[in-house]
């Protein structure tokens, strides 16, 4: 400032050296969960429609769930907020051809409907996730831009993606016995009116051993709390050795 020299604590260089579109607003969804009604989204050749049923969101046609499928309305409610929250990578101002971009006939669709009638729907194409990661994306607004892996994975979901990957379902409080076995080792946990303790166990117990009941409470809690990562719809118990696990 003048001659005068300062050092001035979080203030960076790179805030001023941004190029023209670095300072364009990356969020263009002018929504927020609240304000939609409804959500189309189709992959390929699988479509499915959520609607909002009070504070959350329930599959429009329940039919098309497989047999003993599990919706999951957290993992629904996610997706809704992704679209919203949706951030630019990089805004394209020459978009490629389709072969490149991916954003034609088998781009992935979500449509979003607002709850207030006199607004229109906008429409959020998907492409695929090409080599070096990058994903094309493009709205009905007429933008084009790339938005992270992640991001695209969440919004351009198959119904599977929305199924509840909740393991065991117990209230832990309503729990009584537990039995463990480990090949030849087995551990049997009674619950009484005094906390847990030892029934049974092929191992021989310490003289003198206290069984901390508050750390199989938080045990069978975190039993409860178990989720997969994905459903591996490819395999069967055989096929990953779990008919005769030992365990």
């Amino acid at each position: 400032v003048g001659d005068e020299v300062f050092s001035v604590p979080g203030v960076y260089a790179g805030t001023f050296k941004r190029k023209g579109t670095g300072w364009a607003d990356r969020t263009l969804i002018d929504l927020q969960p609240q304000d939609i009604a409804r959500v189309s989204v189709s992959v390929g050749a699988e479509s499915f429609v959520l609607v909002t049923e009070g504070a959350g969101w329930r599959l429009e046609d329940e039919s098309i769930k497989p047999e003993g499928f599990r919706f999951d309305s957290e993992g629904a409610a996610e997706l809704v907020s992704a679209f919203t929250g949706l951030r630019v990578r990089e805004f394209i101002e020459t978009v490629p051809g389709h072969e490149v971009s991916g954003l034609g006939a088998g781009a992935a669709v979500v449509r979003v409907e607002p709850k207030d009638a006199g607004s229109e729907a906008v429409t959020l194409k998907i492409g695929a996730v090409r080599n070096d990661e990058t994903v094309y994306a493009s709205l009905s607004t007429g933008d084009v831009f790339t938005v992270s892996k992640h991001t695209a994975e969440t919004l351009a979901t198959r119904l599977v993606g929305l199924r509840d990957l909740g393991l065991l379902s117990f209230e832990a409080e309503k729990v009584l016995e537990i039995e463990v076995r480990d090949r030849s080792r087995e551990l049997v946990l009674s619950r009484g009116e005094q906390g847990w303790s030892i029934r049974a166990s092929s191992e021989d117990v310490p003289q003198g051993f206290v069984l901390d009941t508050m750390a199989v409470d938080g045990w069978v809690r975190m039993l409860g709390m178990l989720e997969a990562d994905r459903l591996r719809s490819e395999m069967t118990p055989k096929r990953a050795a779990l008919t005769n696990a030992k365990s």
